[in-house]
């Protein structure tokens, strides 16, 4: 994809507000995800050089873009320190606009939470739930093409967690 191309459907995107990702920006997409919440990140460069590392062909401005788009920024932890992670919390509202054109609905029984999505979108969900499974109880995903098996920490409260998916990808 030419740097065009990307300026181009960056443009297109925040007019939309949607994200539509060939299946080589899929595959970037869940290695810079991977990469980044792996490690504490201070500097672009530093992810640059670790996606290099991995076999990744990227230019710095491209990460920088891809980062943006994929609401990966700075944040400081309690010590103080700054490095690059995925928000959620912070940048609710961009990630909302971006998540929820995916989402095309989310139904449970008591044990598991399905999440269908739009063709190819199930992997960028399944990632940004995996991101803060913490937060929201959940003890893993599975992710094929267009849906995501969402599993509870706890069967109990399946009902919650489906109800934090909801708010977290926009649908309330």
């Amino acid at each position: 994809m030419t740097n065009k191309a990307i300026k181009k459907k960056l443009q297109q995107n925040s007019k939309k507000q949607t994200i539509h990702f060939s299946e080589k920006d899929r595959s970037l997409v869940n290695v810079i995800f991977d990469t980044v919440s792996a490690n504490k990140f201070k500097f672009v460069g530093e992810i640059l050089t670790a996606l290099q590392n991995a076999g990744v062909s990227i230019n710095i401005h491209k990460l920088r873009r891809m980062l943006n788009t994929l609401n990966i920024t700075k944040v400081v932890d309690s010590s103080g320190e700054k490095f690059y992670k995925l928000t959620t919390s912070q940048h609710k509202l961009s990630l909302e606009s971006k998540v929820e054109s995916l989402v095309v609905s989310i139904d449970s029984n008591q044990l598991v939470i399905v999440v269908k999505t739009v063709i190819a979108g199930a992997p960028l969900v399944a990632k940004i739930c995996d991101n803060v499974s913490h937060e929201l109880g959940i003890l893993g995903t599975i992710a094929g093409d267009d849906t995501v098996l969402v599993i509870p920490k706890d069967c109990n409260n399946t009902a919650q967690v489906m109800q934090g998916l909801e708010n977290l990808l926009g649908l309330v």
